[in-house]
């Protein structure tokens, strides 16, 4: 009898370690295309939670604590669970700088009207598109055909769906957009600024160039001879209509809805994590987002824990 009695005493010391274990645990499933920002915050985070363990999910678990969403989403509910907006990008268009109309490029400036005839299929039940467009011959577009790509922000920003964009779909991480066009002299494509500027130097990576946008002169200016930095203070200051912009978000899953330590990380990110978030090329938050997101989250713990 005292021998069961041992055991049992070990089996509920074991359950019982496994459970604070996993109280002092936070799983996170990763994006690569804001994979450094992340591990940021997780590294900064620890260093005022040395108590806390915070591990990257598997990509097979389907069921990670957190989980970063990148692309066009619902801003209240994603498949029933709630999502928790912590940063956004800025998507810009892109040539190789060995662009062979060189000439033509540095004449226009393109406005909306121009970068969908350039990066979209024409609509042939349209009488106004039914000619041949001598903008777009002059371009071969590449985008990304991953559920992870930034492609369907793109497109949704200029009102079309993802598989309307013209030219070549590139596999894998929306980073080897940059190789593809600069195999291709009349190449074309679009991305995060965190993947178009070196982020050592601030500056625009020296094998691209900007397409030149129909925008005020001294936005323009910026955006041609400026620091990421500038470029991220403007987006985030004015509205330019000619730059996609999305949020990022934490989806966190049932299994971890009571977990505060899911809640405070989040808050954390929302609050202290945002001074980080120029460095790795991503836009802060403005005040009235982060107040928001913090206030649904608050909502949202207080009546699971009620």
């Amino acid at each position: 009898m005292k021998a069961i009695k041992q055991v049992l005493a070990t089996i509920i010391l074991s359950i019982l370690a496994l459970s604070l274990n996993a109280q002092n645990t936070i799983s996170v499933k990763n994006q690569k295309l804001v994979s450094p920002l992340v591990s940021k915050w997780v590294s900064e985070y620890k260093n005022v939670n040395p108590g806390l363990k915070i591990e990257e999910a598997h990509k097979n678990n389907s069921n990670p604590d957190i989980e970063l969403i990148i692309t066009d989403q619902p801003d209240s509910l994603l498949y029933g669970k709630d999502v928790f907006y912590v940063v956004k990008y800025a998507l810009l268009p892109i040539v190789s700088k060995n662009y062979i109309y060189t000439e033509n490029l540095e004449k226009e400036k393109y406005n909306k009207k121009k970068l969908r005839e350039i990066f979209f299929e024409k609509d042939l039940l349209d009488e106004d598109d039914s000619k041949p467009s001598k903008l777009a011959e002059r371009f071969t577009v590449y985008s990304g055909n991953r559920k992870e790509s930034v492609a369907s922000v793109f497109a949704a920003h200029f009102g079309y769906p993802a598989n309307t964009l013209r030219g070549t779909k590139i596999a894998g991480d929306d980073i080897f957009l940059l190789n593809a066009i600069n195999k291709d002299n009349t190449g074309v494509t679009f991305n995060s600024l965190s993947y178009l500027y070196d982020l050592s130097t601030r500056q625009l990576k020296s094998d691209i160039k900007l397409l030149p946008l129909d925008i005020k002169k001294e936005y323009r200016e910026v955006l041609e001879s400026s620091t990421i930095d500038d470029v991220l203070t403007l987006v985030e200051n004015e509205d330019l209509d000619l730059i996609p912009i999305q949020k990022i978000g934490f989806v966190i899953n049932s299994s971890a809805a009571t977990k505060p330590e899911v809640k405070d990380f989040i808050k954390w990110v929302l609050t202290e994590g945002q001074q980080y978030n120029h460095d790795y090329g991503f836009l802060r938050l403005s005040r009235d987002i982060q107040l928001a997101q913090i206030r649904q989250i608050e909502s949202k713990y207080l009546t699971l824990n009620k």
